[in-house]
């Protein structure tokens, strides 16, 4: 496949906005014999601003996030750029009494792990071993640990 420039003009709040990207991966499909066309995927505004959102707000190492040693089961290690939660939530023991318990868990922008969670996996936070034991990742970014002290 041969890479190939679009360009485009548009008119955003009354300013002219012009766009140029460079295409090479594309879809071709004929909406009929005669007529070809070509899909191309441009991420939305609400992503994009939610991206610097996460990155230079919420996960900003000066605003809320840390730096913590993640080390796979393999043994690598890579640091993560996270936030650490260790928040207290009531299980029901099957009594009908609820016992408090604390749930530590730790989220970050998946893109920062350089390969996927595994349960048991280890994360170092304030000089504390933690296991993966459950994770989330959501189609926003952002992925959830939920931890468990490590033996």
């Amino acid at each position: 496949m041969i890479p190939f420039v679009v360009s485009t003009a548009a008119r955003v709040n009354s300013a002219s906005v012009s766009t140029r990207l460079t295409v090479s991966a594309i879809v071709v499909s004929r909406a009929t014999v005669s007529t070809p066309s070509i899909d191309v995927y441009i991420p939305n505004d609400f992503y994009s601003q939610l991206d610097i959102d996460i990155s230079e707000t919420f996960l900003c190492l000066t605003d809320f996030a840390e730096t913590y040693i993640y080390r796979f089961k393999s043994g690598q290690t890579q640091p993560l750029n996270a936030i650490f939660n260790n928040e207290t939530v009531g299980v029901d023991a099957g009594s009908g009494v609820q016992v408090i318990l604390r749930q530590p868990s730790v989220i970050y922008k998946t893109i920062d792990l350089k390969q996927a969670p595994n349960r048991g996996d280890i994360i170092r936070v304030h000089g504390i071993n933690y296991r993966v034991e459950e994770f989330d990742s959501s189609d926003t970014g952002i992925t959830t640990l939920n931890l468990q002290g490590a033996k």
